[in-house]
């Protein structure tokens, strides 16, 4: 499982279920963002966005709540890490 913080917020995925999740720093209120993805493996958080990658080789990216998601990018070789700056 990887994870990302973000203000007010903790973001993971869970590689198993082919999820997205956040909750709350102190951890209370954990909710599912995304769903049916090929086994994420790595999430990043920056500007208002989360990324993360699946090892069917595609990025994502979403709004913080989740929605919004789009696919940025295909074909990579399994991308276990993610780095997002300016």
């Amino acid at each position: 499982m990887r994870s990302g913080a973000y203000a007010t917020h903790i973001y993971w995925v869970d590689e198993i279920d082919g999820t997205v999740w956040r909750a709350n720093l102190d951890g209370s209120d954990p909710r599912q963002l995304e769903s049916g993805q090929s086994v994420p493996e790595g999430i990043a958080v920056y500007s208002g966005h989360i990324y993360w990658s699946n090892s069917d080789g595609t990025i994502w990216e979403a709004k913080l709540d989740g929605s919004d998601a789009t696919l940025l990018d295909s074909g990579q070789a399994d991308p276990i890490a993610l780095a997002v700056g300016p």
